[in-house]
């Protein structure tokens, strides 16, 4: 069976810059996640990149600690 790379944003993980996802769930991704074909993966998270609102509120919190 092969296997599909797909973005975790566009299976609804909330990994987009913003800290949203790109959900899109077609019927073809919705049978193929079933058949447990598809390799879910976030290239920006596997290079360290943070989404954005995670820093923003790591950010907000240091700055209350001072």
């Amino acid at each position: 069976m092969e296997r599909i790379l797909v973005s975790a944003c566009l299976m609804g993980f909330t990994v987009r810059y913003n800290g949203s996802d790109k959900l899109l769930i077609s019927s073809t991704l919705a049978r193929w996640r079933a058949e447990q074909r598809l390799v879910i993966h976030c290239p920006e998270l596997a290079a360290g990149l943070k989404p954005r609102v995670y820093l923003l509120k790591s950010a907000a919190a240091a700055l209350s600690r001072c």
